[in-house]
């Protein structure tokens, strides 16, 4: 009886301990279907974050430079004038400068942007305060809103990504709104 004990333990042994290959591949499995997915789209979403910050610091300095634009005999008042077609002329160049793009707000070499730029938006606030923008911010003094789309490239999975969407690139709408210093 007791031998026939020990055949009893020996197989439970055996059976629990599995197959060495097949853990091997449930292990392969789990870090190629489950975790390199997980850690590329959260990589992805960084980049993706990275880019537009780097796209709004340059924005807000594109902002800023649209204050070369404002007529300098009213920028010490509660009113503000300027030219729109200096502003538009102003606004192009510095983004262009600031982003590395060309006269047509195409990327050039050592640009973030993977493909042409396109503006939706430069306004200025002046008069009638507060406001809303139309990206719904709320405007309270004098201000340069603009917003720009960017479009860039996946860079993890950007097969799959460009199959699902249909596009080659993703985009990035980027909205910046910068206050006008006065004095009031």
């Amino acid at each position: 009886m007791h031998l026939k004990e020990n055949k009893k333990v020996f197989f439970k042994i055996r059976c629990i301990k599995g197959s060495g290959t097949m853990d091997v591949m449930v292990i392969g499995a789990i870090i190629v279907f489950v975790l390199l997915p997980i850690f590329s789209s959260i990589m992805e979403r960084y980049i993706l974050f990275t880019k537009s910050q780097i796209i709004k610091d340059a924005m807000d300095v594109t902002n800023l430079s649209v204050y070369y634009a404002l007529e300098t005999e009213t920028l010490g008042k509660g009113y503000v004038g300027f030219n729109e077609d200096d502003v538009l002329g102003i606004y192009v160049k510095m983004l262009a400068k600031n982003l590395q793009l060309d006269a047509d707000l195409n990327p050039t070499e050592n640009s973030v942007v993977d493909y042409k730029v396109r503006i939706e938006s430069v306004i200025i606030y002046t008069e009638d305060l507060p406001t809303t923008c139309p990206d719904g911010v709320n405007i309270t003094r004098p201000a340069v809103h603009s917003c720009i789309v960017v479009p860039v490239k996946p860079v993890f999975f950007s097969n799959i990504i460009t199959r699902i969407t249909g596009k080659e690139y993703i985009e990035l709408k980027v909205h910046v709104d910068s206050d006008i210093p006065i004095n009031n």
